[in-house]
């Protein structure tokens, strides 16, 4: 009896996917090639958090996402912006050596720039990334990039660079410094690598100290390496012998220590998560003493010292200056901000609204998809995690505040018209019809009745497994994304009584979820899927098949859709690389 109950169902699955009308759901997107050759890069609007900065003469080089920005300092009070410059990457490290600048740029690479003219840098030589560009040091005529190894370029010519050896580590690199003949490489979970590069066509390695968990930077100051591991803190390294470094100092910092800088007799220390700066004093490397703790900065990142002057690369939250001539008791002169982590991106006509997190709703100009430029910025709604565009109407979902409504009739002048308080985390909104669809993080999924978008209202919830962090729609189906729960399907044809049914899997975090015609995009790490809805069975299962999967600079943050005439557009939130625009050639 089982045994037939079996045959019968294999049977029907069969007759199922035969009939008419359970042909691919295919329009729209039918002519469009969706083979990973076809899928192309052709711009962004690259802003992001600032990781790293440094100052030359009154100008402070700031690397935020997947740019280079250049600020006149001279007035500390009101430092102002005279250009940014775009990379494919993100920016993580900035180095200079005489008139050069040295741009580490993730996944892009490293730029080179001549900062003769300081204001308005020219790149004079580009270096491919054959893994992910994290840190570079220039030393005489020699060059020392690392990504999952050292490489070593002659860079006696800086516009004809030659690269003349490659030692792999194997690890995660995440900063290289040279002194002399040696290179020390801080390499994240894997400690602290010494090679000796006196001969620089045949580096080799030396010694390793374990004794870090999370070495990301590094500090070289005669006989002393200064180090800090973003679990265990600070470490002071006696290196006078390069083939065995000795420990002779440990501090346990608040936060994560992201940065160290040594200046005369005092060492300085970035500390993310809300640990501050720390100065110590370190006459004596052997028996340091804490001076001060400043807390009055928050997700400090990075640390460079200009005199009596500290200039803090703060994450999200832009450049703070500080003045250090008072060492125990800095204090903040000014802040610039950046604009930080690109979220989501919304596409309405010749225009993109992107939500920011701590920084806003921008909204961009899109008419040239290579030239993006921003034309307002609303910063009216607290920490925006996702946006919908529906006629006159955005909506965005704002964290622990809920929905907003705004009227942007005016894509130059957004206004708010109404507020809808939800459980959880709002974190993605979606709009068909007279329903707003929100994913509310550990709340799963609310529908809201909008057809009076000045009065918002709920009508019903689906809990969901994981954290609803994406949601889309397409024929009366939500897609949620659920983070480590993967891919998450509800039957929304009664809006008062959703219904979930099965989903794929994926391996990894999916974060993103798009749908259009009969094709739904996931964001899963830094990996966009493809997937070609084939077949649906009555109304609990889907079939699925991958068409493409292509991986960008960082996590897949937003996805949106633009199908015109000749291509397809996908635009993304590509994180700390700000948006990245695809085409798809039909």
């Amino acid at each position: 009896m089982q045994l037939f109950k079996i045959i019968v169902l294999i049977t029907g699955i069969f007759f199922f996917m035969s009939t008419p009308w359970m042909k691919n759901e295919h329009s729209l997107f039918q002519n469009a090639d969706y083979t990973q050759e076809n899928i192309q890069w052709i711009g962004s609007w690259p802003y992001g958090p600032a990781n790293d900065a440094i100052v030359k003469d009154n100008i402070c080089y700031i690397g935020c996402g997947g740019v280079l920005e250049v600020w006149d300092v001279s007035d500390l009070m009101q430092p102002f912006k005279l250009q940014s410059i775009f990379t494919r990457g993100i920016v993580l490290d900035l180095k200079i050596k005489d008139d050069i600048i040295f741009v580490s740029a993730g996944c892009d690479g490293t730029y080179l720039f001549d900062i003769k003219n300081l204001r308005y840098p020219q790149q004079i030589a580009h270096i491919a990334a054959k893994n992910w560009s994290s840190a570079s040091s220039a030393m005489g005529e020699y060059l020392y990039v690392s990504d999952a190894g050292l490489h070593i370029l002659d860079i006696s010519n800086p516009a004809q660079l030659k690269e003349i050896s490659y030692l792999p580590i194997g690890k995660k690199v995440d900063d290289v410094i040279i002194c002399g003949e040696y290179a020390y490489m801080a390499c994240d979970e894997s400690g602290l690598f010494v090679l000796d590069i006196s001969d620089p066509y045949h580096p080799k390695k030396v010694s390793h100290f374990t004794a870090g968990r999370k070495v990301n930077n590094l500090f070289l100051d005669e006989k002393f390496l200064y180090i800090t591991d973003g679990e265990l803190g600070f470490f002071i390294l006696d290196i006078s012998e390069p083939y065995s470094p000795k420990e002779i100092f440990h501090f346990i910092t608040d936060g994560e220590a992201q940065d160290v800088i040594v200046d005369g007799k005092y060492a300085y220390i970035a500390c993310g998560k809300a640990g501050g700066l720390f100065i110590l004093d370190i006459s004596d490397p052997y028996h340091p003493k804490e001076v001060s703790h400043f807390t009055a900065i928050a997700e400090p990142e990075s640390i460079f010292i200009d005199g009596k002057y500290a200039y803090i690369a703060s994450d999200e939250y832009g450049v703070y200056i500080l003045d250090i001539s008072e060492l125990h008791c800095p204090k903040v002169i000014s802040n610039f901000l950046v604009i930080g982590e690109s979220d989501i991106v919304s596409i309405d006509g010749e225009y993109a609204y992107v939500a920011c997190d701590k920084s806003g709703l921008f909204v961009l100009d899109i008419s040239d998809s290579y030239h993006p430029k921003e034309v307002s910025h609303f910063t009216a709604i607290a920490e925006p995690e996702s946006i919908f565009i529906d006629g006159e109407y955005a909506y965005v979902a704002s964290d622990e505040s809920g929905l907003f409504i705004l009227n942007i009739s005016d894509p130059y002048y957004p206004k708010k018209i109404s507020h809808c308080v939800l459980a959880g985390e709002a974190q993605d909104v979606i709009i068909n019809d007279n329903y707003a669809y929100v994913a509310c993080g550990d709340s799963g999924l609310a529908i809201i009745d909008i057809s009076d978008p000045y009065y918002p209202k709920k009508i019903s919830h689906c809990v969901l497994a994981g954290e609803a962090q994406d949601v889309i729609i397409n024929n009366n189906y939500v897609y949620v994304a659920c983070g480590d729960s993967g891919l998450a399907i509800i039957d929304v044809s009664d809006p008062y009584n959703p219904k979930k049914i099965s989903a794929p899997s994926f391996e990894g975090k999916v974060r993103e979820v798009f749908s259009s015609d009969s094709y739904v995009f996931v964001g899963c790490g830094r990996d966009l899927y493809i997937l070609d809805v084939l077949r649906t069975f009555h109304t609990c299962y889907r079939l699925f098949e991958q068409k493409a999967k292509y991986h960008l600079p960082d996590e897949v943050l937003g996805i949106f859709v633009n199908n015109k005439k000749k291509d397809l557009y996908i635009y993304v939130g590509n994180e700390d690389a700000g948006v990245q625009v695809l085409r798809i050639k039909k």
